[in-house]
């Protein structure tokens, strides 16, 4: 579940990202106070309030960014949650078939940006057969065998739709300074990128060791 493991990652970021922000607001008066009586600068009470007041309610209202962010993908990482518990727990199907249904996401997204960029229509057809396949549950068949019901199966598949629209407002995000959640899916995408790279590079050593 190599998806579900990136997925993770980029929620540490973001949980980092309010750490550190709930902190600074949480100690800029008291050592903005002690680092100008440093290097001499003495500013009165009134003014030391009003530029404490005013860094931290710009703290605060890029906090709210990156707490509806961190909200969205906790939200994204329990929907899979649920999927998992149904698709390995209680059907028994290999753990793959979640990196295939984050990849359907992920690609999903990536011909989004592409339309956006270049207005290909191409990206929509794309798109558009992303869609079907999803709507058909497809990255189900190589999993199933006889003893599966691919129509109660693809039941639990619902929560995917809740997860995606929870993940695509992270990356739809954008902060006070214009800096957007896009951020995060060029992680994940690189990350992906890593996955197929390591695979090619293994699957080429087994076909060495076998020749060899």
């Amino acid at each position: 579940m190599e998806n579900l493991k990136h997925i993770k990652k980029i929620k540490n970021s973001i949980l980092f990202s309010v750490v550190w922000r709930v902190l600074f607001i949480a100690l800029y008066p008291i050592l903005s106070g002690i680092g100008l009586n440093m290097i001499g600068i003495n500013l009165s009470a009134g003014i030391l309030f009003a530029l404490s007041f005013i860094v931290s309610m710009i703290a605060c209202l890029t906090l709210v960014t990156h707490m509806g962010n961190l909200i969205g993908i906790r939200e994204f990482l329990r929907q899979y949650k649920l999927i998992e518990r149904e698709l390995i727990g209680r059907y028994s199907l290999d753990a793959k078939v979640l990196d295939d249904m984050l990849d359907n996401t992920r690609k999903k997204y990536s011909h989004q940006i592409s339309f956006d960029r270049k207005y290909d229509i191409n990206d929509l057809h794309a798109i558009e057969e992303l869609n079907k396949e999803d709507r058909k549950g497809k990255y189900l068949d190589k999993y199933l065998t006889a003893k599966h019901d691919k129509h109660v199966i693809r039941m639990a598949l619902i929560p995917k739709n809740i997860a995606e629209d929870c993940i695509y407002r992270v990356f739809n995000s954008k902060t006070l300074f214009g800096i957007t959640g896009r951020k995060y899916f060029y992680k994940w995408e690189m990350a992906r990128l890593d996955d197929e790279f390591i695979l090619m590079r293994k699957e080429k050593e087994a076909k060495k060791n076998n020749i060899n």
